[in-house]
């Protein structure tokens, strides 16, 4: 159960990431290219949290397993392309 709900928050973020969602993702992360930091592109910075309770919504949570995934899960072309490389990543917890 735990998997599958971390595949769901995945997907989202993926369909959030490519716009294919209407959610204001900068509000929230900052998106490739607006920071210096090393490593992939695709890689989104966690948003600073001061409470536990803001640290275990949505984007707090997701980020860190969306940043862990291989380069070629993430620069999948479609969602159902996506789905197919994440089921075949081993568990990201």
């Amino acid at each position: 159960l735990q998997t599958r709900r971390q595949h769901s928050r995945l997907v989202m973020l993926y369909r959030i990431t490519t716009g294919l969602v209407e959610v204001p993702a900068n509000l929230y992360t900052v998106m490739p290219g607006q920071s210096t930091t090393r490593g992939a592109n695709s890689k989104l910075l966690v948003p600073q949290h001061s409470t536990l309770l803001y640290g275990s919504t949505f984007f707090p949570a997701t980020i860190p397993i969306w940043n862990r995934l291989p380069q070629n899960v993430i620069s999948s072309p479609t969602t159902e392309a996506f789905k197919v490389k994440l089921a075949s990543v081993p568990s990201m917890m």
